[in-house]
Protein backbone atom coordinates (compact mmCIF):
# COMPACT_ATOMS: atom_id res chain seq x y z
CA UNK A 1 0.00 0.00 0.00
CA UNK A 2 0.64 3.49 -0.40
CA UNK A 3 0.72 5.84 2.96
CA UNK A 4 -1.62 3.69 4.26
CA UNK A 5 -3.94 3.38 1.89
CA UNK A 6 -5.30 -0.39 0.62
CA UNK A 7 -4.03 -1.85 -2.73
CA UNK A 8 -6.42 -0.51 -5.63
CA UNK A 9 -9.26 -2.56 -7.07
CA UNK A 10 -8.93 -4.57 -9.99
CA UNK A 11 -10.01 -1.39 -12.55
CA UNK A 12 -6.49 -0.23 -11.28
CA UNK A 13 -4.73 -3.98 -11.46
CA UNK A 14 -5.27 -4.27 -14.83
CA UNK A 15 -6.47 -1.25 -17.19
CA UNK A 16 -7.16 2.19 -16.95
CA UNK A 17 -10.51 1.67 -17.88
CA UNK A 18 -10.02 4.71 -20.41
CA UNK A 19 -12.26 6.04 -22.74
CA UNK A 20 -10.04 8.31 -24.43
CA UNK A 21 -6.09 8.28 -25.22
CA UNK A 22 -6.01 11.64 -22.31
CA UNK A 23 -7.65 9.66 -19.52
CA UNK A 24 -6.30 9.33 -16.21
CA UNK A 25 -7.59 6.57 -13.45
CA UNK A 26 -6.67 7.97 -9.97
CA UNK A 27 -7.82 6.20 -6.78
CA UNK A 28 -9.29 6.80 -3.32
CA UNK A 29 -10.23 7.09 -0.71
CA UNK A 30 -7.85 8.87 1.12
CA UNK A 31 -6.65 11.60 -2.07
CA UNK A 32 -8.55 14.44 -0.48
CA UNK A 33 -11.36 16.38 0.52
CA UNK A 34 -14.08 16.22 -2.01
CA UNK A 35 -14.78 18.80 -3.76
CA UNK A 36 -12.25 20.60 -2.60
CA UNK A 37 -10.70 23.34 -5.34
CA UNK A 38 -6.88 24.13 -5.58
CA UNK A 39 -7.99 27.45 -4.70
CA UNK A 40 -9.79 26.79 -1.29
CA UNK A 41 -6.68 24.47 -0.55
CA UNK A 42 -4.05 27.19 -1.29
CA UNK A 43 -6.33 29.71 1.26
CA UNK A 44 -5.67 27.01 4.17
CA UNK A 45 -2.27 26.42 3.04
CA UNK A 46 -1.58 30.43 3.05
CA UNK A 47 -2.82 30.81 7.23
CA UNK A 48 0.68 28.89 7.74
CA UNK A 49 3.01 30.87 5.41
CA UNK A 50 5.20 34.00 6.69
CA UNK A 51 2.59 36.81 7.29
CA UNK A 52 -0.15 34.96 5.89
CA UNK A 53 0.88 35.43 2.27
CA UNK A 54 -0.29 32.87 -0.29
CA UNK A 55 3.54 32.54 -1.46
CA UNK A 56 3.26 29.55 -3.38
CA UNK A 57 0.42 30.84 -5.81
CA UNK A 58 1.71 33.90 -5.95
CA UNK A 59 4.85 31.40 -7.64
CA UNK A 60 2.21 29.15 -9.61
CA UNK A 61 0.46 32.85 -11.14
CA UNK A 62 3.78 34.33 -12.27
CA UNK A 63 4.82 31.17 -13.50
CA UNK A 64 1.76 30.17 -16.09
CA UNK A 65 1.79 34.13 -16.90
CA UNK A 66 5.43 34.09 -18.37
CA UNK A 67 5.18 30.91 -20.02
CA UNK A 68 1.93 30.52 -20.69
CA UNK A 69 0.67 34.03 -21.18
CA UNK A 70 -2.13 33.12 -18.87
CA UNK A 71 -3.50 36.47 -17.07
CA UNK A 72 -5.25 35.07 -14.24
CA UNK A 73 -5.68 32.68 -11.42
CA UNK A 74 -4.21 29.83 -12.43
CA UNK A 75 -5.46 27.56 -9.33
CA UNK A 76 -8.98 28.19 -11.34
CA UNK A 77 -7.58 25.63 -13.52
CA UNK A 78 -7.62 23.16 -10.60
CA UNK A 79 -11.69 23.88 -9.97
CA UNK A 80 -14.02 21.71 -7.51
CA UNK A 81 -17.56 21.88 -6.61
CA UNK A 82 -19.90 20.28 -3.83
CA UNK A 83 -20.18 16.88 -5.06
CA UNK A 84 -16.67 16.85 -7.37
CA UNK A 85 -14.07 14.24 -6.87
CA UNK A 86 -10.99 14.79 -4.71
CA UNK A 87 -8.28 16.45 -7.06
CA UNK A 88 -5.21 14.41 -8.02
CA UNK A 89 -3.06 14.66 -4.73
CA UNK A 90 -0.20 12.49 -4.36
CA UNK A 91 -2.22 9.19 -5.57
CA UNK A 92 -2.10 5.78 -7.68
CA UNK A 93 -2.66 6.57 -10.86
CA UNK A 94 -3.08 4.91 -14.18
CA UNK A 95 -2.06 6.73 -17.97
CA UNK A 96 -0.90 6.07 -21.11
CA UNK A 97 2.45 6.27 -21.86
CA UNK A 98 2.46 9.47 -23.40
CA UNK A 99 0.83 11.41 -20.35
CA UNK A 100 3.34 10.85 -18.72
CA UNK A 101 6.08 11.67 -20.95
CA UNK A 102 4.11 14.99 -21.19
CA UNK A 103 4.06 16.05 -17.39
CA UNK A 104 7.46 15.33 -17.17
CA UNK A 105 8.37 17.65 -20.29
CA UNK A 106 5.98 20.56 -17.89
CA UNK A 107 7.95 19.74 -14.93
CA UNK A 108 11.49 20.26 -16.45
CA UNK A 109 9.87 23.49 -17.71
CA UNK A 110 8.71 24.48 -14.61
CA UNK A 111 12.24 23.42 -12.70
CA UNK A 112 14.01 25.48 -15.27
CA UNK A 113 11.73 28.37 -15.18
CA UNK A 114 11.87 27.94 -11.00
CA UNK A 115 15.81 28.25 -10.89
CA UNK A 116 15.45 31.44 -13.40
CA UNK A 117 12.86 32.70 -11.53
CA UNK A 118 14.64 32.25 -8.04
CA UNK A 119 18.25 31.96 -8.45
CA UNK A 120 20.02 29.42 -6.44
CA UNK A 121 23.40 32.46 -6.12
CA UNK A 122 20.21 34.82 -4.19
CA UNK A 123 18.30 34.40 -1.11
CA UNK A 124 15.18 34.97 -0.56
CA UNK A 125 12.85 37.84 0.11
CA UNK A 126 10.01 35.62 1.53
CA UNK A 127 10.24 37.08 5.13
CA UNK A 128 10.95 33.69 6.45
CA UNK A 129 12.75 33.38 9.69
CA UNK A 130 16.75 33.13 10.33
CA UNK A 131 16.41 29.60 12.65
CA UNK A 132 14.86 26.41 12.04
CA UNK A 133 13.83 26.56 15.48
CA UNK A 134 11.32 29.41 14.93
CA UNK A 135 9.86 28.11 12.32
CA UNK A 136 9.13 24.88 14.51
CA UNK A 137 7.78 27.23 17.15
CA UNK A 138 5.06 28.51 15.08
CA UNK A 139 4.69 24.68 13.79
CA UNK A 140 5.39 25.20 10.15
CA UNK A 141 8.60 23.15 10.26
CA UNK A 142 7.94 19.63 10.11
CA UNK A 143 11.37 18.41 12.00
CA UNK A 144 13.44 20.57 14.80
CA UNK A 145 16.31 18.06 14.19
CA UNK A 146 18.21 20.01 11.28
CA UNK A 147 20.73 22.43 10.64
CA UNK A 148 20.54 26.05 12.81
CA UNK A 149 20.21 28.27 9.90
CA UNK A 150 16.86 27.97 7.97
CA UNK A 151 16.97 26.45 4.46
CA UNK A 152 12.68 27.20 4.10
CA UNK A 153 12.95 29.93 2.12
CA UNK A 154 16.24 32.38 3.31
CA UNK A 155 18.45 30.36 1.89
CA UNK A 156 20.32 30.41 -1.18
CA UNK A 157 19.17 27.11 -2.55
CA UNK A 158 15.88 25.38 -2.86
CA UNK A 159 14.74 23.31 -0.13
CA UNK A 160 12.23 20.05 -0.16
CA UNK A 161 9.42 18.72 1.26
CA UNK A 162 10.37 17.03 4.78
CA UNK A 163 11.93 19.96 5.48
CA UNK A 164 8.77 21.95 5.96
CA UNK A 165 5.23 20.95 6.96
CA UNK A 166 3.42 24.16 4.65
CA UNK A 167 5.94 25.23 1.90
CA UNK A 168 6.52 28.44 -0.04
CA UNK A 169 7.90 29.97 -3.10
CA UNK A 170 10.92 28.15 -2.11
CA UNK A 171 9.90 24.87 -1.45
CA UNK A 172 9.78 23.14 -4.70
CA UNK A 173 8.30 20.06 -4.64
CA UNK A 174 5.28 21.87 -3.36
CA UNK A 175 4.74 24.17 -6.30
CA UNK A 176 5.62 21.03 -8.62
CA UNK A 177 2.77 19.35 -7.33
CA UNK A 178 0.49 22.06 -7.08
CA UNK A 179 1.41 22.62 -10.72
CA UNK A 180 0.76 18.74 -11.27
CA UNK A 181 -2.45 18.85 -9.95
CA UNK A 182 -3.57 21.68 -12.15
CA UNK A 183 -2.22 19.60 -15.42
CA UNK A 184 -4.31 16.62 -14.04
CA UNK A 185 -7.29 18.70 -13.68
CA UNK A 186 -6.75 20.79 -16.97
CA UNK A 187 -5.40 18.57 -19.89
CA UNK A 188 -6.43 15.30 -18.94
CA UNK A 189 -9.68 13.62 -18.44
CA UNK A 190 -10.05 11.81 -15.00
CA UNK A 191 -11.49 8.96 -13.67
CA UNK A 192 -12.40 9.13 -10.12
CA UNK A 193 -11.96 5.36 -8.26
CA UNK A 194 -13.33 6.11 -4.76
CA UNK A 195 -12.90 2.44 -2.99
CA UNK A 196 -13.55 -0.91 -3.77
CA UNK A 197 -17.32 -0.70 -4.07
CA UNK A 198 -16.69 1.63 -7.27
CA UNK A 199 -14.06 -0.22 -8.63
CA UNK A 200 -16.24 -1.28 -11.70
CA UNK A 201 -17.76 2.26 -12.19
CA UNK A 202 -15.53 5.29 -11.83
CA UNK A 203 -16.44 8.69 -11.56
CA UNK A 204 -15.83 10.68 -15.24
CA UNK A 205 -14.95 14.37 -14.70
CA UNK A 206 -15.25 16.81 -17.37
CA UNK A 207 -11.95 18.77 -17.43
CA UNK A 208 -11.99 22.05 -15.77
CA UNK A 209 -13.79 25.11 -17.88
CA UNK A 210 -10.95 27.29 -18.40
CA UNK A 211 -10.88 30.79 -20.55
CA UNK A 212 -8.11 32.62 -21.39
CA UNK A 213 -5.48 29.46 -20.93
CA UNK A 214 -3.03 31.05 -23.31
CA UNK A 215 -0.80 28.91 -24.43
CA UNK A 216 -1.34 26.23 -21.62
CA UNK A 217 -1.65 23.35 -23.69
CA UNK A 218 0.90 20.04 -24.17
CA UNK A 219 1.40 20.70 -27.70
CA UNK A 220 3.24 24.46 -26.62
CA UNK A 221 4.67 22.62 -23.58
CA UNK A 222 6.40 20.07 -25.89
CA UNK A 223 7.58 22.81 -28.00
CA UNK A 224 9.25 25.21 -24.95
CA UNK A 225 11.15 21.10 -23.64
CA UNK A 226 12.48 21.23 -26.50
CA UNK A 227 13.94 24.81 -26.69
CA UNK A 228 14.72 24.05 -23.56
CA UNK A 229 16.86 20.73 -24.60
CA UNK A 230 18.02 21.76 -27.68
CA UNK A 231 19.61 24.94 -26.41
CA UNK A 232 17.34 27.00 -28.14
CA UNK A 233 16.03 28.85 -24.54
Amino acid sequence: SLKGRPVPCDLLRRAPGASSARSVVYWGPDAGAEGTSLRTHQRYVAKRQPRGQDLMRATIDRFFKEVFRFDGDASACADARDGDPALPWSNYFLAPPEIWEELAKFDLVASAWLDAAYPRDGASGGGCPATYATLHANGVLARPDVESECRYCRARHWTNWHRCRVGCHRCWSYVLEQLNVIYFRALTDLVYVHDEDACGAGRRWPRAATERRGDFEPAFVARVYEGLIGGGG
